[in-house]
């Protein structure tokens, strides 16, 4: 698995970090503390995965809001946005073309 993971600016721990976090994922408190104590992830998933990338986006510009600097990493290497808003316009052509190539499968068969 690659993974995309978010990571904050800062290593001390906030509420607001804490709220942000809770509203994607049902952690403890006391877990999100440390995972922002240690410089964890805040959040990561799987680089493939479409719907955890636009999750991370949502974590990244909620915390942009509230003055919260966070960073985007692929593979322990930092990224930026524009990466894994490519990522998905390429998901999303890839799952258009696939559909395409199905749907002429099946008229094909149709006239077989």
């Amino acid at each position: 698995m690659r993974t995309v993971g978010l990571k904050l600016e800062s290593s001390v721990f906030t509420a607001t970090m804490a709220k942000i976090i809770r509203k994607y994922q049902e952690l403890p408190i006391s877990q999100i503390k440390q995972i922002v104590s240690n410089n964890d992830y805040v959040y990561k998933c799987d680089i493939i995965r479409a719907n955890g990338i636009k999750t991370l986006l949502h974590v990244k510009k909620d915390l942009s809001k509230e003055g919260i600097n966070s960073y985007i990493y692929v593979e322990g290497k930092l990224t930026s946005e524009e990466y894994l808003n490519n990522l998905l316009v390429s998901y999303k052509q890839t799952e258009e073309q696939v559909e395409e190539e199905m749907d002429r499968e099946a008229l094909l068969e149709d006239d077989e």
